[in-house]
């Protein structure tokens, strides 16, 4: 994929969310219809460098276990006040 594309081209309406919730065994049928889990799709672009380091941190630390389930409450907080923002 081409680096120099950026999230602003991607467009919410060529999303088929009523096939993602039939077709991904459960993984967004556990989620309200309003909600759009993080696992959706592996990012095209490079990872922050905050993001790099914590990485590193913890494989330093040596520990790789899974989170809480639905994931870290503030983080999920963040992003959707990211998106509101964003995309009202």
């Amino acid at each position: 994929m081409n680096k120099d594309i950026r999230m602003s081209s991607f467009r919410d309406e060529e999303i088929r969310f009523d096939l993602l919730r039939k077709y991904s065994a459960n993984q967004w049928g556990r989620y309200p219809n309003d909600v759009i889990p993080l696992t959706a799709a592996d990012p095209d672009y490079r990872a922050a460098e905050p993001i790099r380091r914590s990485i590193i941190d913890i494989a330093v630390d040596g520990v790789f276990s899974y989170g809480g389930d639905g994931g870290n409450r503030d983080f999920r907080e963040a992003c959707a006040r990211h998106v509101t923002n964003r995309k009202g």
